[in-house]
C-alpha cells in the first residue's frame, strides 16, 4: 500500500508538475535584486544581464521591479544597470553600476535598492 502511494505521488508529480519537497527547494531559490521608485518622476533605467543586450525599463513613482539569475548558476554574475541621473538638463548623463543580489525563494524578497532623488532634487541616485 504504502508503495503504490508513492508511485501514485511521484506519477502525479511528474505528470501534473506538482513539486515535491526536494524539487520545490531546488527550484526555490534565485538571485534577485529590487529596485523601487521612490521619487515623484517616472524613473527609466536599461538592464544589461549576461550574455544579453540592454533592455529598458520604466518605474512609476512607488512601483518596484525584481531583476533576477537563476541561482546557484548565476553566482558570481551580475546584472549591470544604467540610468540618467541628472534630471531636467535635457542630456544623458549616465551612471553605470550594477544590482545588488542575494538568493531568495522568491523574486520579491530581493535585495532592495531605491531610486531618491539627491537633496537638490535635481540629481538621481541608486544607493545600496
Amino acid at each position: 500500500m504504502k508503495t503504490h502511494l508513492a508511485c501514485t505521488a511521484l506519477i502525479a508529480s511528474v505528470v501534473f508538475g506538482l513539486a515535491t519537497p526536494l524539487t520545490a527547494q531546488a527550484q526555490g531559490s534565485v538571485l534577485s535584486g529590487v529596485l523601487k521608485n521612490n521619487t515623484n518622476i517616472v524613473v527609466t533605467y536599461q538592464v544589461l544581464v549576461p550574455g544579453g543586450s540592454w533592455r529598458m525599463y520604466s518605474l512609476q513613482p512607488g512601483q518596484s521591479r525584481a531583476h533576477v539569475l537563476p541561482y546557484p548558476s548565476g553566482v558570481g554574475k551580475s546584472i549591470q544597470i544604467r540610468f540618467d541621473n541628472t534630471l531636467g538638463d535635457g542630456k544623458l548623463t549616465l551612471t553605470n553600476t550594477t544590482i545588488a543580489m542575494y538568493s531568495c525563494a522568491k523574486p520579491e524578497q530581493g535585495w532592495p535598492q531605491n531610486f531618491i532623488r539627491t537633496n537638490d532634487g535635481e540629481n538621481l541616485h541608486l544607493p545600496r
